[in-house]
């Protein structure tokens, strides 16, 4: 059964890892898919794999989640591609690794807007 046919998804952190696994799946399960990360490289490659198996091109869209005029700017570019969203998958993440109490205020603020704020935001 093709459970996601006729639907239409936005998946962020789409250019690798769980996000490029989850684009892939849903692509597989029948959905229209608009990929964004930070680099347009790595969303290429998902793209690519995504039309070899399903046969759609999907949209991509150069996002960076932590920065709110950039995810402004994609969310014009998503309205602007179509009318209907039916899922979105918050998959963007970053992780600055460090010894508490050693990671740097700026680190956390960077962690926070990507990890945190931009699922609020979208």
């Amino acid at each position: 059964m093709i459970i996601l046919e006729g639907t239409i998804g936005w998946i962020t952190g789409a250019s690798r890892g769980i996000g490029r696994a989850t684009a892939v799946e849903a692509a597989r399960q029948g959905a229209s898919l608009i990929l964004s990360a930070r680099t347009v490289e790595g969303l290429e490659e998902t793209a690519l794999e995504i039309e070899q198996i399903s046969g759609a091109r999907s949209r991509i869209i150069a996002c960076d989640v932590g920065d709110q005029n950039s995810l402004k700017a994609a969310f014009k570019e998503v309205i602007g591609h179509t009318k209907k969203l039916d899922f979105l998958v918050n998959n963007a993440r970053i992780l600055r690794d460090a010894i508490l109490g050693m990671i740097s205020g700026t680190q956390i603020e960077e962690v926070m807007r990507t990890n945190l704020f931009s699922v609020i935001h979208t």
